[in-house]
């Protein structure tokens, strides 16, 4: 599946739904009842300006099998993205979030994005590729959120499963 651009009428609508968190970093204490999630995998590839390009043009997440439709191509601060899993089967359930950092220190490139109101997660994920001296490539997957709708909180491990699988298929997208 490729990155889709969303409509107009679509971004503004998602542009004025809330964040469903107040967290801005994946950095630092996890608050109460949230958990933190990190997932790394170290990448078979070379080319660390393909793997950056794919990740901030939405391939990390296309290229784990869920619908992407942004505001921006390539992600851009601000921007809003609606991801649909399982939209070959069913209809798909679809959520959204908002990018609240963009950055590109070199070796280490990426965003962060916040999860909106109506996300079955509270919370936020951080998304990056980055390059040691020897010239390895990693891709990481960092989250700390909270179950946001009933059905999440009573699954307990499950939603944790769910999320690391999510993760992990979102790192190997990245080694083609």
């Amino acid at each position: 599946m490729r990155p889709e651009l969303l409509s107009h009428a679509a971004a503004e609508a998602l542009a004025a739904v809330p964040l469903s968190t107040d967290l801005r970093s994946v950095d630092g204490a996890v608050p109460p009842g949230h958990r933190r999630l990190v997932t790394s995998r170290l990448l078979t590839r070379r080319d660390f300006d393909a793997a950056a390009d794919a990740l901030l043009c939405w391939g990390m997440h296309a290229g784990a099998g869920l619908g992407v439709a942004a505001s921006s191509i390539p992600v851009e601060s601000g921007a809003v993205v609606q991801l649909t899993v399982g939209r070959a089967v069913t209809p798909g359930l679809t959520v959204a979030c908002r990018v609240i950092d963009v950055f590109d220190e070199g070796w280490c490139r990426g965003f962060t994005y916040a999860t909106l109101a109506g996300h079955l997660e509270s919370g936020i994920q951080r998304f990056m590729v980055s390059s040691d001296v020897h010239g390895r490539i990693r891709a990481s997957v960092v989250s700390v959120s909270a179950p946001a709708h009933g059905a999440m909180r009573w699954a307990g491990p499950l939603s944790v499963w769910a999320q690391r699988f999510a993760a992990s298929r979102y790192c190997a997208s990245l080694d083609t």
